[in-house]
């Protein structure tokens, strides 16, 4: 899994754990994947993550549910059951975004593992084209 460290415009954030290699323009991530963003305290009240649910995820499962924290505060579960991009969409509760950091970690409800020799977990596969895939907004 790799670290690496994206800026956009409004948005200082980092890959930290839970990120395969790049593959053209996107990443897969494993079950449980993870974003730092530095953001002024307070100013933080929603976040945007677009995603894709390939239809290999759901061959083997009849949906993904994809839930949030941050800062440790859980957010609601959202469940996929179409193939496709999809954008999961929370308010950050006021409390957790106290901090200059936000840590916004995610987990899938499902594991999705290749076939050998691949031996990695997965979880769902991000976009890194036009735009950073998560913003967190006010």
């Amino acid at each position: 899994l790799l670290e690496s460290r994206m800026v956009d415009l409004d948005l200082d954030a980092r890959l930290t754990e839970g990120w395969h290699g790049q593959e053209g323009t996107f990443r897969w991530t494993a079950p449980r994947f993870t974003f730092v963003v530095r953001t002024p305290p307070e100013q933080a009240s929603e976040l945007h993550l677009r995603f894709l649910v390939p239809d290999v995820i759901l061959a083997s499962h009849p949906s993904l549910t994809l839930t949030a924290h941050v800062n440790g505060y859980r957010l609601p579960a959202h469940t996929y059951s179409t193939a496709g991009e999809h954008v999961y969409e929370e308010k950050i509760p006021p409390a957790a975004a106290k901090q200059e950091t936000l840590e916004i970690t995610f987990e899938t409800s499902n594991v999705t593992r290749p076939a050998a020799p691949d031996t990695r977990e997965l979880g769902v596969f991000v976009p890194f084209d036009a735009w950073f895939p998560l913003i967190v907004s006010q």
